[in-house]
């Protein structure tokens, strides 16, 4: 019988193809933001690439330091921001929760298809980038 594979391969073990240089997903869009007065999140091009419009209302939720944001019927009052033209607004309490300050740099990364926004404060960026930031600190 031979071989089912090529000698090299049945000498050295299978070959792996190289992979090809990691892409941006299609669908994912991201951009960096500072926070304003009364927590105002600005970035016209991001929000208008998750489909939001000026009036909708999006429900938040935590994911550790991550706030999550997205449109929802079943919204609860307290717990929502609502799209203005190009910024929405994070309320108080959610800005707390994970300890986002006036001024903050925040990540903003989003997923068009799934209209919903991670919003990434200082913090969760040290935590995701913790090894990073220790090497360039050295």
């Amino acid at each position: 019988m031979p071989p089912q594979a090529p000698l090299q391969e049945l000498l050295h073990g299978p070959m792996i193809a190289p992979s090809p240089p990691p892409l941006r997903p299609s669908d994912l869009a991201y951009g960096l933001s500072t926070v304003g007065h009364g927590g105002r999140i600005v970035d016209r091009q991001l929000f208008a690439a998750l489909g939001w419009s000026e009036g909708d209302l999006l429900g938040l939720r935590t994911e550790g330091a991550v706030l999550v944001a997205e449109p929802g019927t079943d919204v609860v009052p307290g717990a929502a921001m609502v799209v203005r033209a190009g910024f929405v607004r994070v309320p108080y309490r959610w800005r707390r929760r994970v300890n986002l300050f006036l001024g903050d740099r925040v990540l903003l990364l989003a997923s068009p298809s799934r209209k919903r926004l991670a919003i990434y404060a200082p913090v969760a960026i040290a935590e995701v980038f913790g090894p990073v930031l220790d090497g360039l600190s050295r």
